[in-house]
């Protein structure tokens, strides 16, 4: 009889994982085939609406792909309602010439494109965006702004969002963007020959040669012609630090090569008058280039497919 009731025992237990392996295996079929029916109908039927942005907070659906990444719908989503609330804080307040909201769908998507585009950027020069970086960023917007309680309404009412939110949409992708830019414009690789012609320019003003004749030798653009002529700036147009080194410098001199913008310069004062802050300035310009023209680049030549704008 013991022999018979542990056997009775054995195929129960038996029966019972059979039955909870078939219920898992049941489920499973069940996922997949409602993640089939969900990818099918939101690519190929035009699916939208409210359950969709709702499945795709579970579901990685697609919004694009880059060389076959994943730039994921839930994001574009979420990125999307930050911007639309943007703008209509900014109707509320009268602002006119806002972009309509397609236009603000594809900014969006091309935006979150370009981020995915950077971050691999940023892994070829080993770049790395720690919690602690975007912690710091986040203290110093919260010390500008005056207090966290006031930080944190300035976002509700502008983005609709909260500090949480701010860091990953914002301070993070910026904080890719800046230290990817420092490292493209400093790639010998990239801007070699750029920063080549430019020492090659400072050199042969150091060994005598006219400003003029090195100006029209080396500089980019329209005002090579001229021997580097730029014209006049008032106080305040140019950025404070390069507006002080030249207001402290004498008439004829020039500058060390200089950072501006997205070129290198060296620039001569001609002319300056205090009382009315105007400078009076030749250059030796050369454009070097940046994540943003390296990025256009890259987008020309990479497969990049939109699957989905509207929501």
């Amino acid at each position: 009889m013991e022999i018979f009731k542990r056997a009775k025992k054995i195929k129960t237990s038996v029966n019972l994982k059979a039955l909870i392996i078939g219920i898992l295996i049941s489920l499973g079929l069940a996922l997949v085939v409602f993640a089939g029916i969900i990818y099918w109908g939101f690519y190929l039927l035009d699916w939208r609406g409210n359950f969709m942005v709702q499945v795709s907070q579970i579901l990685p659906l697609p919004a694009a792909t880059v060389d076959g990444q994943t730039v994921l719908y839930k994001d574009y989503i979420n990125t999307l309602n930050i911007s639309r609330k943007f703008y209509e804080s900014q109707t509320q307040k009268g602002i006119k010439g806002l972009p309509a909201d397609e236009e603000v769908q594809t900014n969006v998507i091309n935006r979150l494109i370009e981020d995915r585009m950077i971050i691999n950027l940023a892994r070829k020069y080993n770049i790395r965006v720690t919690k602690q970086e975007i912690s710091d960023k986040m203290e110093e917007i919260i010390q500008n702004k005056g207090t966290r309680e006031e930080t944190e309404k300035f976002l509700k009412d502008f983005y609709g969002i909260d500090i949480k939110t701010y860091e990953h949409e914002f301070i993070e992708p910026n904080l890719w963007y800046n230290k990817t830019d420092q490292a493209i414009r400093a790639d010998e690789t990239i801007n070699g020959p750029t920063m080549k012609k430019i020492h090659d320019a400072l050199n042969d003003l150091k060994n005598n040669k006219s400003f003029e004749e090195t100006a029209k030798q080396y500089s980019e653009g329209d005002s090579a012609a001229t021997g580097g002529v730029i014209g006049n700036f008032l106080r305040g147009e140019l950025p404070k630090d390069i507006e002080d080194k030249l207001f402290s410098m004498n008439e004829g001199e020039y500058t060390d090569i200089l950072t501006v913008r997205n070129t290198l310069q060296i620039i001569r004062l001609e002319k300056k008058d205090e009382a009315k802050g105007v400078l009076t300035l030749s250059a030796i310009s050369a454009k070097i280039k940046t994540v943003d023209d390296v990025v256009k680049e890259a987008k020309e030549k990479a497969q990049i497919k939109i699957y989905a704008l509207s929501e």
